[in-house]
């Protein structure tokens, strides 16, 4: 899942705003599966507490970064649209 996310992620550089909103999306869904497997694993005491806290944190700050990216290309694909008209 690991290896999706990074595919989704570089493969979303390459595509027009359109495209790559909808990659990204891919990507950021594929996110949360991963966050909700090591959830599992660290209720299933496959990884300490401190491993999955440290991969969480950084999980999340991943996510948080391809929402804004996902935002902002929304953004500027609305603003286009709008200036087409």
């Amino acid at each position: 899942m690991f290896l999706d996310v990074l595919d989704l992620v570089f493969t979303s550089i390459y595509l027009s705003p359109e495209s790559k909103i909808i990659v990204l999306s891919r990507a950021i869904a594929k996110l949360d599966s991963l966050k909700f497997f090591t959830q599992l694993a660290w209720e299933s005491k496959i990884i300490a507490t401190s491993k999955y806290s440290d991969l969480i944190t950084k999980l999340e700050e991943v996510g948080r970064q391809l929402g804004g990216w996902e935002k902002g290309l929304q953004k500027k694909t609305l603003a286009n649209k709008q200036r087409e008209k």
